[in-house]
């Protein structure tokens, strides 16, 4: 790492590496009987404790590897054997240098400089923000042990990582545990003036001045530092998303796609997606549109879109109207629809003076209508009558495979092509079963003038 200013110079830090106070906290578990932590850790204290050259801090790294194996077992109590080191990023530092003692294989490969155990932070501003943490943190540590601060003794920070595989963003949260470090005076405790702690927000004064109140030549760092890595990266996208979108005055504000791209393909962990923003405003219970706001729009880009635009965007609401995530869809066609709306059955009547043409196209209109509403058809039945029966519209042969179809496939809703009386129907072929009463019920809400059809929502177990 470039080590352009000083101030934030790692050489700043009189660390060492030590184990004591990780030893001082596994003995202590076994002191107040904790199960199992003399079975665990007692034979590997005993070892440990019988090599003095372990009991003492590292300055030089160089000296602790003729005992890299016992090492590595008391640093193996740190992560539980749940965590893949395959999957998991995770590592042991020296207290404020960017210097791994162990790591797993996911950390290595991601933020180990090659054939070293040095750890690669950026010579930029991400760079200059994790030194200035480190600093931030050393003074809590220090304020904790000598003038009694309260501060937690982790620290989590969220910064950005570009993949050098896929040039895509992720976001990484860095937990860094200071649990195992101690602080040890080096002289006499400088004073220290009576605002270095603001008293309403428990905050310390800036760095700059408690660097000279208070110079780190003062104080050594002994002990160990673990660092776990999350990705975090599908949060911060969506946060990022939506204070887009919330700052967003105009939607032909180009910059705001370009940030919302360079999220989804974070989000979606793919360089090479397109994204397309398609609003739906809704005034007085109706939904606009207009090629100002739509002009970054995939979909109404489309010639057979903009022509159908309604009921392009109708079938989308009904698409994620269910969902408070995002749905991705490989291929929009049918059996997607389909899989997200009401499936509904026609049923119409061939009479005397009519074909077998005429009356599908009488349940095409039926078919749209019912899509508008958020049902799609799934099945068709027609019989040639003479006319339609009086009671039951169809014969009883083919009202009983209506009815079995219907059940089987569990369909709520049933069209007729028809003007049926309602509550007739109800009542003669409606009955208890099971202690449910079968209704129905206009689905619509009422039946259509227009084309004189009778329109039949059916929940429950109804007798057909």
């Amino acid at each position: 790492m470039a080590k352009k200013n000083a101030e934030y110079d790692e050489s700043l830090f009189n660390s060492r590496l030590s184990f004591q106070p990780l030893l001082n906290t596994l003995k202590k578990n076994i002191n107040e009987g904790k199960p199992g932590a003399q079975k665990l850790y007692g034979e590997l204290i005993e070892k440990i404790e019988a090599i003095p050259e372990l009991l003492q801090p590292f300055s030089d790294l160089s000296l602790a590897k003729p005992y890299g194996e016992i090492i590595e077992m008391l640093l193996a109590t740190l992560f539980p054997p749940s965590i893949s080191e395959k999957e998991s990023l995770y590592a042991v530092s020296i207290p404020f240098k960017f210097n791994a003692i162990y790591s797993s294989r996911l950390f290595q490969h991601m933020f180990l400089r090659p054939d070293s155990n040095e750890i690669a932070i950026p010579d930029s501003k991400i760079g200059h923000s994790m030194n200035n943490q480190k600093l931030q943190f050393a003074y809590r540590l220090i304020f904790k042990k000598f003038f009694g601060y309260q501060s937690e003794e982790s620290s989590l920070v969220v910064y950005p990582y570009t993949d050098p595989v896929t040039n895509v963003t992720r976001y990484l949260e860095i937990n860094l545990d200071t649990r195992f470090v101690d602080v040890r005076l080096v002289g006499d405790l400088p004073p220290v003036p009576e605002n270095a702690i603001c008293k309403k927000t428990n905050r310390l004064m800036a760095l700059e001045e408690l660097r000279q109140k208070l110079p780190l030549d003062k104080f050594i760092f002994e002990g160990l530092v673990i660092i776990k890595i999350n990705d975090v990266t599908e949060q911060e996208i969506v946060s990022q998303m939506k204070n887009a979108l919330l700052g967003l005055h105009s939607f032909t504000d180009a910059s705001v796609y370009e940030k919302l791209q360079s999220s989804m393909q974070s989000l979606l962990g793919m360089s090479d997606i397109k994204v397309g923003v398609t609003p739906f405003f809704q005034m007085n219970n109706h939904y606009i549109y207009s090629a100002m706001d739509t002009c970054n729009s995939i979909i109404f880009k489309h010639a057979d879109a903009v022509k159908e635009i309604n009921k392009t965007s109708q079938c989308f609401k009904d698409l994620l109207k269910d969902y408070n995530q995002p749905v991705v869809y490989e291929e929009l066609d049918k059996k997607n629809i389909i899989e997200n709306e009401e499936p509904a059955v026609l049923v119409g009547v061939v009479q005397k003076d009519q074909t077998e043409t005429q009356v599908q196209e009488y349940l095409d209109e039926l078919a749209f209508l019912a899509e508008t509403a958020g049902a799609v058809t799934v099945k068709r039945f027609t019989q040639k009558l003479q006319h339609p029966d009086s009671k039951t519209f169809v014969g009883k042969g083919k009202l009983e495979e209506i009815k079995n179809y219907v059940q089987g496939k569990n369909i709520r809703i049933v069209i007729f092509d028809d003007e049926l009386k309602i509550f007739d129907i109800l009542w003669r072929h409606g009955r208890k079963r099971d202690g449910c009463i079968g209704k129905v019920h206009s689905f619509f809400g009422k039946q259509n003038s227009t084309i004189g059809n009778s329109y039949f929502h059916l929940t429950g177990s109804c007798d057909l």
